[in-house]
């Protein structure tokens, strides 16, 4: 015999700390399901002991001379006698391990009573008679009591659920509790392998393994676990978590079947209403890529071969649920719930059938879908106008955790952003585990977790296919967290992609602040608060446009559009847009923390621009005041702005250093503004089509085209996604292109003489439903005001504003403010000197914020 290697345990005591590490605690996927059985190889073995560079062989020899070597071993099988119960152990999983494995090794299949003790004598190379083994089944009840106790006492551990031993009263729980054997593992093989029948087809493989049941017989194991999953499946209540369902996968990959995979098709809306239509495979991290149409999504080879959407492609309909605010993705069947909206689309075969019905249905190829989301009831008489029927039997369920927003392995607990669980019909619960304090209830309703305020602590969320089953079918254990975590390195990646620009004219020069602000830290928090925790959890890889307004979609409820919100954002540097390289659409990556420093408020201050989770605001008031300085946190003139955050009598280089960040020494903006600066472009976009147009009347974006209008403002979108929107602005003294829709609403607005903004009180009143100031003109303002824009309550968006500033906007954009008399734009210093000379020092020149000036 080999020698035993020095790293394994030599001892039960050893092999009991890991097998229960092993099969009893959760791990990683946080599986808290009850154990309905073991499979216990000698490869388990190996898995278990974590130990590199060993075979299997070895690893059992080892836990064999363990067991020889305990003098509690014939004990434990005679009456189960061993050692007592810990805190960490149950003192009896290791015997217990042992029988399992002599089970596998005889292959769970035989009749004659000896043949199991005549195994373990010569497994243990003994002679000694083990004809009394009343122990095993008391050690099994023995070991369900310790994991009771240790789940009701909050610890990581599962359940076990014992079957009945049947006439086998010794050894029967054992022996229906190995599962699978490798005789059950080849019996599914060989079926798989003579029917053809695979994962992508659960009837068929049903058919074909109980006809190989029926004509050869399988396992105890095999034909119970097989009979509650053919069950399961025929009532609509099957979860591809059962363990029948985990060993065809295992199957299928060891017997090298290539299985259809899974697709995708989304549906995505724009700002103005017009859906995109993109596709990819679900387990794809390269994401989705924009298709031509619907038509053309269905023609693919990734949906026509897909093991889910192919018979979409064949039917020639589609049903496509909400997976977010401006989501929706395809499914082949309706959906099985009659709550919700969904988007409808099928192809011209249909067109008899829906012939009458009062829809309004948009064009994409020889498709057509609903333009607007249709109601349950409506939906319900679609569906038997066509036949359709929501048929819930035999459907294969994939219980999961989704839409969620992750933090590290856990969840984020702030209540907007809750995880959904998806278990069809199935009964959930979420319940908080013991030992840790109180804790917000969470409640589920239709799949939706929800509480009162943040959930923090270690919860299970279980899933039954009965209301009335007293064990759960599908279970996990996770955690939620208050905050992000602060991201120690954002993705090289996401940042690579071009940022986007508005405006054009840059150069450096400091910034001057007359902010009225008392420099304190206000500990109150805005309305956004939750929201930028959530994005900024999600943001360390970059978000996707349509990702990043499912956050905000979230957070709002019905307060603000989603839009003006996403622009907010995007102004305060929380959040900047990067063009997609060759594609259409943006990636939205997180603002790097920067330093700048800002004069007129204090001495050695400084403001902070970019992403901060709620962990690095408090690392900022720390740092700053071990340095000696002050810190200040001021909310914004709305409840949806994001505060300013800085600090006072700190040097900017140390404190930068302290905390890893960048240190602006001047903003990168030209100190006149410039005029006309606004982003241009050259592209021709040839194969681009009209989108939408400009309606002067409502002063926003609307799908297809308007009346005349002495100057046109339009969208031009590829049919493929393979390049950039074009935005147009035509009059009859006036042509250009613009890749940015901000720059072409207001060199449209400028081109036509129509103000954009109304200077009020202090505030530029946002007069048109879209549009803002350009991106850097309005970081530059949030610097000198201490406060971003900002959505008030009736939907005006706003921004704060001394005058003299409102003068150099007026200047840099022509006719674009309301209310600023044209004597204050086009003041010369010639006249701002003879003003001051003509007021007997009434009026006194100063220079502020690089400019020259005489307030009064």
């Amino acid at each position: 015999m080999q020698p035993i290697p020095n790293l394994l345990p030599s001892t039960t005591a050893g092999w009991e700390i890991v097998l229960v590490d092993y099969f009893l605690r959760i791990g990683t996927d946080d599986d808290a399901s009850p154990i309905r059985s073991f499979e216990l190889t000698a490869e388990t073995l190996l898995s278990a002991s974590r130990v590199e560079g060993l075979v299997a062989t070895d690893v059992e020899e080892a836990f064999k001379s363990a067991l020889l070597a305990d003098p509690y071993l014939w004990g434990a099988l005679r009456d189960g006698h061993s050692r007592p119960t810990t805190e960490s152990v149950p003192n009896c999983l290791t015997y217990l391990a042992m029988t399992l494995l002599i089970d596998t090794l005889l292959e769970g299949d035989y009749s004659d009573i000896g043949q199991f003790r005549n195994r373990l004598r010569s497994w243990l190379g003994t002679q000694k008679s083990v004809m009394q083994l009343s122990g095993v089944a008391l050690m099994w009840r023995r070991l369900v009591s310790w994991l009771d106790d240790k789940v009701d006492g909050g610890e990581p551990f599962r359940r076990l659920e014992l079957p009945a031993p049947g006439s086998w009263t010794q050894i029967g729980y054992t022996r229906r509790l190995s599962f699978p054997t490798r005789a059950d593992a080849r019996f599914l093989e060989r079926t798989m392998a003579a029917s053809g029948c695979g994962m992508t087809d659960p009837p068929g493989l049903i058919r074909a393994i109980e006809a190989a049941i029926n004509h050869s017989g399988a396992s105890w194991g095999m034909g119970t676990a097989f009979e509650d999953f053919r069950k399961s499946f025929r009532a609509g209540k099957a979860s591809t978590d059962h363990r029948f369902w985990r060993l065809v996968g295992r199957s299928a990959a060891a017997g090298g079947r290539i299985e259809r995979q899974e697709a995708v098709i989304e549906l995505g809306f724009d700002e103005d209403n017009c859906f995109t239509i993109s596709i990819g495979l679900i387990h794809d991290n390269a994401g989705l890529n924009p298709v031509v149409s619907l038509e053309a999504a269905m023609q693919a080879d990734q949906i026509t071969q897909s093991a889910n959407l192919s018979q979409s492609a064949d039917r020639g309909i589609a049903f496509f649920r909400q997976v977010g605010t401006a989501r929706w993705r395809a499914q082949s069947k309706p959906p099985e719930s009659s709550t919700g909206h969904i988007h409808l689309a099928f192809s011209s075969k249909w067109d008899e059938r829906i012939r009458g019905a009062t829809l309004h249905l948009v064009q994409s190829g020889t498709w057509l879908i609903t333009r607007d989301p249709i109601l349950p009831r409506k939906l319900d008489d679609l569906l038997a106008r066509l036949h359709v029927s929501r048929s819930r039997a035999e459907s294969l369920l994939d219980i999961e955790l989704v839409d969620g927003v992750r933090v590290r392995g856990a969840w984020l607990g702030r209540r907007a952003f809750l995880p959904r669980i998806e278990a069809g019909d199935w009964h959930s619960t979420v319940t908080r585990l013991p030992g840790q304090g109180e804790g917000e209830e969470v409640s589920v309703r239709d799949g939706v977790l929800s509480s009162r305020g943040t959930v923090v602590g270690a919860y299970e969320i279980t899933a039954t296919a009965n209301r009335e089953s007293a064990i759960p079918g599908w279970s996990r254990h996770v955690k939620f967290v208050q905050n992000a975590s602060p991201h120690s390195e954002l993705a090289k990646a996401a940042f690579g992609q071009p940022l986007i620009t508005e405006w054009m004219s840059v150069g450096p020069t400091h910034v001057n602040s007359a902010s009225r602000h008392e420099l304190i830290w206000n500990d109150l928090d805005p309305e956004t608060a939750d929201l930028l925790e959530a994005v900024y959890a999600s943001g360390k890889s970059g978000c996707s446009e349509q990702e990043l307004l499912d956050l905000i979609g979230r957070s709002i409820g019905r307060g603000p559009n989603c839009w003006s919100l996403l622009r907010l954002l995007q102004e305060s540097g929380f959040t900047q847009a990067r063009r997609r390289r060759g594609w259409r659409g943006h990636i939205w990556t997180l603002g790097e923390p920067n330093l700048v420093p800002v004069d007129g408020i204090g001495e050695d201050a400084l403001v902070v621009e970019g992403a901060l989770c709620t962990e690095l605001e408090q690392e900022f008031r720390e740092v700053v005041a071990g340095l000696g300085g002050e810190a200040f946190r001021i909310l914004g003139l709305s409840t949806w702005t994001p505060p300013v955050l800085g600090a006072i009598g700190v040097n900017c280089s140390e404190l930068a250093t302290r905390l890893g960040w960048q240190a602006d020494a001047a903003v990168p903006l030209e100190p006149g503004f410039g005029r006309l600066a606004l982003e241009t472009s050259n592209l021709v976009a040839e194969h681009h089509t009209l989108a939408s147009t400009w309606d002067w009347h409502q002063r926003r974006f609307v799908a297809g085209g308007t009346h005349f209008s002495e100057v046109s403002l339009t969208r031009w979108v590829h049919p493929g996604g393979r390049d950039h929107d074009v935005y147009r602005v035509d009059s009859s003294s006036h042509s250009s292109s613009h890749l940015t829709r901000n720059s072409a609403i207001l060199t449209a607005h400028i081109i036509a003489s129509v103000p954009m903004f109304r200077f009020e009180d202090g505030f530029l009143v946002r007069t048109s439903q879209e549009g803002g100031l350009p991106l850097e003109l309005a970081r530059r303002l949030k610097l000198a005001a201490l406060s971003g824009g900002g959505l008030l309550d009736g939907g005006s968006y706003v921004y704060p504003i001394v005058r003299q500033n409102a003068v150099r906007v007026a200047q840099a954009l022509p006719g674009c403010i309301e209310g600023m008399p044209a004597r204050d734009v086009i003041a010369s210093t010639t006249d701002i000197l003879m003003a001051s000379r003509r007021s007997c020092g009434r009026k006194r020149v100063l220079w502020i914020d690089g400019m020259m000036v005489t307030p009064n």
